[in-house]
């Protein structure tokens, strides 16, 4: 996979993609789970109510 701007169908067979999280480790791991959990809770049909603290655990994540 080389580097370039995802589409929502790529970015969910990525997502579902359980060998691409295994690949993974540390802070760039982390900063993936982060991103999962906002596109399941905050870009879907349905927001939690938590959506900021989503929001803001990525960007601490990906600053890492």
């Amino acid at each position: 996979m080389k580097e370039d701007i995802f589409i929502d169908p790529q970015i969910r067979k990525l997502i579902k993609d359980e060998y691409f999280g295994r690949l993974l480790q540390g802070d760039e791991k982390a900063a993936w789970d982060s991103f999962k959990f906002v596109v399941k809770g905050f870009l879907g049909n349905t927001r939690v109510q938590t959506y900021e603290e989503l929001v803001n655990n990525l960007l601490q994540s990906y600053q890492k």
